[in-house]
């Protein structure tokens, strides 16, 4: 790993950012991931593809802010729900509170301490599981961020396809990922099987929204090579786009 990582503590949790090897005050775009301690465990994984696809020019550098939450399921929830799981406790659908934190708290500090763009359009926000469902819940509630990411995301949960049924995003955005294992909907449990139609028709109902959107499928179930899909994720929110010139280059040429 070429890129050097922080560790820094605010508003009482830990946040473990990435910073790529790029010129000394070149702005950068910005990806904030749930689950900052898992990303921490498998940074260098993920950080490897990623650098390898800035150098080859298909990607643009970021800055990663990985933030830790000790309390994932009731921070990632949107509303209360009882526990997918016979031996899980009940989600307590704090989510709100948790975006607001990210809007109003650390993403202005990290805007004042690092060169960054501070712009929506710029702004990233991703996660894995919960953290997917809590990333595409912000497109709703927060007007902070343009891009979003659910991998593998627990779009399954009680309640939430309606809620994108009848709910419009907060404002259009830049780009939309959506994507599940392919083994995903093969589960047993009867929430769980759901999870490929919900991902399907939230990236369906939210495409309209979004300058670019994709879905994918991904080979494995929902634990399979989660550092890989991470970086691949993150490669396409930031891919480099041809400007306004070169298009109408294209165009007419």
């Amino acid at each position: 790993m070429q890129g050097k990582t922080e560790e820094r503590m605010a508003f009482n949790r830990r946040l473990t950012l990435y910073l790529p090897p790029v010129r000394a005050k070149e702005r950068l775009p910005v990806a904030y991931l749930q689950d900052g301690a898992m990303v921490k465990e498998m940074l260098e994984q993920l950080a490897a593809p990623v650098e390898r696809a800035v150098k080859a020019g298909s990607c643009r550098p970021f800055l990663l802010v990985a933030v830790h939450s000790d309390e994932r399921d009731a921070e990632y929830t949107p509303w209360p729900a009882g526990s997918a799981f016979s031996k899980g406790d009940n989600y307590s659908g704090r989510a709100d509170d948790y975006l607001k934190m990210l809007e109003s708290g650390i993403k202005p500090l990290i805007d004042s301490l690092y060169p960054t763009l501070p712009e929506p359009e710029q702004t990233a926000i991703g996660g894995y599981s919960l953290g997917g469902l809590c990333a595409l819940y912000a497109a709703f509630k927060s007007g902070a961020f343009g891009r979003f990411a659910s991998i593998s995301g627990s779009l399954w949960y009680p309640g939430w396809r309606d809620f994108v049924k009848e709910n419009p995003p907060a404002r259009p955005f830049s780009a939309l990922w959506v994507s599940l294992g392919k083994k995903e909907p093969k589960a047993s449990h009867p929430l769980l099987a759901g999870s490929g139609e919900a991902a399907l028709q939230t990236e369906r109902l939210l495409s309209p929204y979004a300058r670019r959107h994709t879905f994918v499928w991904h080979e494995g179930g929902h634990f399979a090579q989660v550092a890989q899909r991470m970086a691949q994720t993150l490669c396409w929110l930031f891919q480099r786009e041809e400007s306004d010139e070169d298009f109408q280059r294209r165009l007419y040429r």
